[in-house]
């Protein structure tokens, strides 16, 4: 028994509608004419496309899978299919099969590459000469500066133990430590 998926966003479902109205109002000699999908020997009725459960930002589109479709059959069942052959099962089953025929990955979002900026492939030589030798200025700036606050640490180290030090001569001395001083 296949299990029903999410409820699909509204337009996919008026879409599906269409789909199964269009395919019930057609004349018998037009339907002969364009190929009946079947699948285990039952019409599909409905083909569309499988919609993720991530959420998305107000207003932008519904993610979906490119690499396979969620068909409904005239029982009113659903199936997953793959888009580049006819593959048909469970969602995982797609997946699974998508990755060992196809070469594709699981479904998710594509990772960008990594490239030039399009700002910089703009510039003219001259600029990016002038960026090169600004870059060159801000690496000597960042050595001075690590020069300059490279033995921090132990300077400070220092100063709370000369402090520590401090506190228990006056201690000794008969001075009661204040707090907040």
């Amino acid at each position: 028994m296949i299990r029903k998926g999410p409820a699909m966003p509204e337009t996919t479902t008026a879409r599906r509608s269409r789909t199964r109205k269009a395919a019930e109002d057609a004349p018998a000699d037009e339907a002969s004419t364009e190929e009946v999908r079947t699948v285990n020997g039952l019409k599909v009725i409905a083909d569309d496309p499988v919609y993720s459960h991530l959420p998305t930002q107000a207003g932008a589109p519904p993610i979906t899978f490119r690499g396979m479709r969620v068909l409904t059959l005239e029982d009113e069942s659903q199936t997953y299919a793959c888009v580049d052959c006819e593959f048909t099962g469970t969602r995982g089953e797609v997946q699974v099969h998508r990755a060992h025929e196809h070469g594709a990955g699981k479904p998710g979002r594509r990772k960008q590459e990594p490239g030039i900026p399009p700002e910089v492939l703009a510039m003219t030589v001259g600029e990016l000469m002038h960026l090169g030798a600004g870059i060159h200025a801000w690496e000597g700036l960042f050595e001075q500066q690590a020069a300059e606050t490279a033995g921090w640490k132990e300077r400070a180290l220092a100063a709370e133990a000369e402090l520590r030090q401090f506190q228990r001569f006056l201690g000794k001395a008969g001075y009661a430590k204040v707090e907040g001083e």
